[in-house]
């Protein structure tokens, strides 16, 4: 393995991952809280930790991604969420961290169809928002409705999914969803100028400019 990635000093007296049970499943979920605490450097001792106990620790492996990202080591990245990967292919939280990075690498095929591949069982609240924003993002706007319009109607409140899904509606011409999706943002959160200006760009396609 590499060296644990991070910059920020280690404090005096034992390392972080010590105060850990030698537990790797303990061992990673403190990388993750060391990491969300702004402290990579003992977070990656942490993952570590937990890759030595077992070398094939899907959450360790996310984990230790996450921070070669932040040190934009995309490559090292990539090969542990590929190892992640090979240790447990089902898993909907590791699909997710690989098509995150293969998104912001613009390789949008690659990236939806890692998602693509899980079965129906396995689709998460994010899941369905990851898959949604990567169709919207590779232009793919009728499908992108079909994760997103389940997602709304669970969670009614998450503007992001309503947003996208109005967005995806405008560009796949289905201009009644997007106008219904758009007014409900703005109900919601009057002061999101995004939410303004996207309803008045539908009302406009719309062919009701007065009410733009």
């Amino acid at each position: 393995e590499a060296g644990a990635p991070g910059s920020c000093p280690a404090p005096a007296g034992r390392p972080a991952a010590a105060l850990a049970p030698a537990v790797p499943e303990i061992q990673s979920a403190y990388g993750e809280a060391l990491a969300a605490l702004g402290r990579p450097e003992e977070a990656g001792k942490a993952y570590q930790a937990a890759l030595a106990l077992r070398p094939r620790h899907a959450d360790a492996l996310i984990g230790l991604a996450g921070l070669l990202l932040r040190e934009k080591k995309g490559e090292a990245a990539a090969q542990a969420l590929a190892r992640a990967k090979t240790a447990d292919p089902a898993s909907t939280k590791v699909r997710i961290a690989l098509s995150a990075l293969l998104g912001a690498q613009g390789r949008f095929p690659e990236a939806i169809k890692e998602l693509e591949e899980l079965p129906p069982q396995s689709w998460s609240p994010r899941y369905l928002l990851t898959l949604g924003s990567l169709y919207v993002r590779a232009g793919r706007f009728t499908d992108a409705i079909s994760p997103l319009r389940p997602l709304v109607n669970r969670f009614p409140d998450l503007l992001i999914a309503r947003y996208l899904l109005g967005y995806a509606a405008l560009r796949a011409e289905r201009i009644d969803e997007a106008l219904a999706e758009f007014q409900e943002v703005v109900r919601r959160a009057p002061a999101l100028a995004q939410g303004r200006y996207s309803l008045a760009l539908a009302y406009l396609q719309a062919g009701r400019p007065q009410e733009a």
